[in-house]
């Protein structure tokens, strides 16, 4: 059969195909280039509509997630390393580089806060308690800057990282003078988290001005311990709409029996069957492009602890 119709048509091709080959062949070796139109995800059609729908979502009664991200590196490696590239459906991130704001997080900031998501200033006391705050008035200079910087860029507020040790006096009253301070300069709508073991802040009446505490239950290592961990923040006066547990992708718990469980869905359970808060992933960035990697299990873990959000 003449798929075109018409049998004159059908004998014409192989000579007309032959002049247009001998013709246009020198045309053919040319490169030619090709314009791509150029659009970010958040100019596309579309987008208002997802942010609003994104926004809508955060007022909903729903499981928290809480990821840190290592803002402005020294070396961009890949869009793991930016602050647009965060799962939408992530609550808070805290940027454990936040000293250095870059051009590209301020950038960025407007785009995940247009679906609602918050971004924190961490302060990492934990890791800097002996170096950069050893000094007397530096951490006090420095709660200035953080406040300051907040303020400008129009962050959600601050993250303190701290470790409890019992009897640690110094610790104490750092604890004391960061909660007291940024509690008497935050606004209606920042947040003030704490990182770690909410014993850290030794003054119950401290504790209470916490928004959330993200539990250090990433470094347990077996189930049981996560639990007692969990209660034992309770029973230090964190409700449990404030409790995130902490764990990491790719991390393993062992139950009673030594028998190993996926960290990321064993931390889930224990959140759905105790209503805690939600969840604190900090790895987040490692094996991050990969199909199966840190970013698709992040998603999963949403999805499982907001089985009923679309």
């Amino acid at each position: 059969m003449n798929i075109f119709g018409n049998k004159c048509v059908a004998g014409f091709i192989p000579a007309a195909m032959s002049v247009l080959m001998f013709t246009a062949c020198s045309e053919w070796t040319v490169p030619k280039p090709i314009e791509y139109p150029s659009q970010d995800y958040w100019e596309a059609e579309g987008w208002t509509g997802h942010a609003a729908s994104m926004r809508a979502y955060r007022e909903t009664p729903h499981s928290i997630v809480y990821v840190r991200l290592h803002n402005s590196p020294e070396g961009i490696v890949s869009e793991k390393d930016f602050l647009r590239c965060i799962p939408d459906s992530v609550d808070i991130v805290s940027l454990t580089n936040a000293d250095n704001m870059s051009a590209y997080d301020i950038e960025d900031l407007s785009v995940v806060k247009a679906l609602g998501m918050k971004v924190l200033y961490q302060i990492d006391w934990s890791g800097r308690a002996q170096t950069d705050f050893s000094e007397d008035g530096a951490l006090e200079a420095y709660l200035e800057k953080a406040i300051e910087t907040v303020n400008r860029c129009g962050l959600d507020g601050w993250a303190i990282s701290g470790v409890y040790t019992y009897g640690d006096e110094d610790a104490a009253a750092a604890a004391e003078l960061m909660v007291s301070t940024l509690d008497e300069a935050r606004t209606e709508d920042q947040l003030i988290v704490l990182e770690g073991n909410p014993l850290f802040v030794e003054n119950e009446r401290d504790r209470r001005k916490l928004d959330y505490v993200v539990l250090d239950t990433d470094t347990k290592r077996t189930v049981s311990e996560v639990n007692m961990a969990a209660t034992s923040a309770i029973r230090a006066g964190i409700r449990a709409g404030q409790l995130l547990l902490a764990a990491q992708v790719g991390g393993v718990l062992l139950d009673i029996n030594q028998y190993e469980y996926e960290a990321l869905s064993s931390v889930s359970g224990t959140i759905l069957d105790n209503s805690y808060g939600g969840i604190g992933i900090y790895n987040l960035s490692d094996d991050y492009s990969t199909a199966d990697g840190n970013y698709a299990l992040t998603r999963q873990t949403i999805k499982a602890l907001n089985p009923e959000k679309k």
